[in-house]
């Protein structure tokens, strides 16, 4: 059976993830009473490979955890036109985003988390359409 392709985002009810510098701090201030949510510890257990672009990957280790790279546990696939070098855990990809699921789905693992923004939304819902 194909690896499942998950997307998973905290989004606001009018459609945005971050404030306009780019900060997500606003999801923590909106929580409100004793409510716990463990949906993702629960996800993250189910992947191993995190796809993302590099405008997610730069916001995930320059602002939200510089000190050290919260995905270093999981595989993780860059998708920009800006190559950077890869390592034995972070891989660039310059092609297209469905070409490269399809590849990562055909090896063996655990499911596919695509950790994204704004932009890469649109191209990552024709993936399970082309894919599943």
């Amino acid at each position: 059976m194909a690896r499942k392709v998950i997307l998973f985002i905290a989004m606001s009810i009018d459609n945005y993830i971050a404030d306009d510098q780019g900060a997500v701090d606003w999801l923590e201030k909106n929580v409100h009473g004793t409510e716990s949510d463990d949906s993702y510890e629960k996800m993250y257990s189910k992947i191993d490979t995190v796809i993302m672009g590099r405008t997610t990957y730069e916001q995930v280790t320059q602002k939200l955890s510089p000190e050290k790279y919260v995905y270093a546990d999981r595989q993780t696939h860059i998708v920009t036109s800006h190559l950077g070098e890869d390592t034995d855990t972070i891989k660039y990809w310059k092609q297209s985003p469905v070409e490269l699921v399809k590849r990562i789905q055909k090896e063996k693992g655990k499911d596919i988390w695509i950790v994204g923004g704004a932009s890469s939304g649109p191209s990552y819902r024709c993936i399970s359409k082309k894919t599943n």
